[in-house]
C-alpha cells in the first residue's frame, strides 16, 4: 500500500511539473514572435550558417535570444517543456530528417519515429551517438537524463528506457527544439488507428501498445 502511495505521489508531482512548464511555454508564445528580427539577428544567424557542421557553435544566451522564438528560447535555452499533444510533431509521419531548430544539427530520423502515446515526438534512437550528449538531470525532485543537441548545446528533451526495440529507448523531444527536413513528396498515410499499413508494433509489460513509425 505505501508503495502504490508513492507511486501515485511521484506520478501526480510529474504531471504538476509538466503543467507548470506548460504555462510557462503558453506564457513564451503569446509573446512576440521573435526577440531579435532585425539586422543584427540577420548577422548572427548567417554566423551560424557559416559554421561548418562538424564544429560547435557557440553563442551567448543574448544572441540566442535574437535568433529563436520566445518558445524555442525557453526550451531549448532555458531547459522547458512544451505542452504534450499540442505541439508541431507528436503526430507527423512525413519521411525526412529532424535537425536542430537552433543550429541544424541533423539528430534523427522519421526511421526511428515511433508513437509512445506521450504527445511528444518520440524516437528510439539518434542518427549518430556523437549527435547528441546525454546529461543527469535532477530538477524538480527527479532523476531523468537530458537530451542536448551535440553541436550547440540546445535542450532537446529526455532519454527513458521504456522505448521499442532494437535498443528499448525513449527520446522525448520537443517539437519546438526540432525542425524537420522533409523528403521531397513525403505523405504520411496512415490507417483508421494511426498507424501505416504494414508496420510493426510492439507490446511490452505495463504500457500501452507502441506503433512504431518508420516513414
Amino acid at each position: 500500500m505505501n508503495g502504490h502511495r508513492m507511486v501515485c505521489r511521484l506520478k501526480l508531482h510529474e504531471g504538476a511539473i509538466v503543467a507548470a512548464f506548460s504555462l510557462l511555454y503558453l506564457c513564451c508564445i503569446a509573446a512576440p514572435t521573435s526577440f531579435g528580427d532585425d539586422a543584427e539577428a540577420a548577422r548572427i544567424r548567417a554566423r551560424v550558417k557559416a559554421v561548418p557542421m562538424n564544429e560547435k557553435v557557440k553563442l551567448t544566451n543574448d544572441q540566442w535570444r535574437r535568433i529563436l522564438t520566445p518558445a524555442q528560447f525557453f526550451v531549448m535555452r532555458e531547459a522547458g517543456t512544451e505542452p504534450p499533444f499540442k505541439n508541431e510533431y507528436w503526430n507527423n509521419h512525413e519521411k525526412g530528417i529532424y535537425l536542430c531548430a537552433a543550429c541544424g544539427n541533423e539528430l534523427f530520423s522519421s526511421n526511428t519515429k515511433f508513437e509512445s502515446g506521450t504527445g511528444w515526438p518520440s524516437f528510439y534512437q539518434p542518427l549518430a551517438k556523437d549527435k547528441i550528449v546525454i546529461l543527469a538531470d535532477n530538477t524538480g525532485g527527479m532523476k531523468r537524463q537530458e537530451v542536448r543537441c551535440a553541436r550547440c548545446g540546445s535542450h532537446l528533451g529526455h532519454v527513458f528506457n521504456d522505448g521499442p526495440p532494437p535498443t528499448h529507448l525513449r527520446y522525448c523531444l520537443n517539437s519546438v527544439s526540432l525542425k524537420l527536413k522533409a523528403t521531397k513528396g513525403s505523405v504520411g498515410v496512415v490507417d483508421s488507428e494511426g498507424i501505416q499499413p504494414g508496420l510493426w508494433r510492439c507490446q511490452r509489460a505495463h504500457r500501452p501498445i507502441l506503433k512504431i513509425i518508420t516513414v
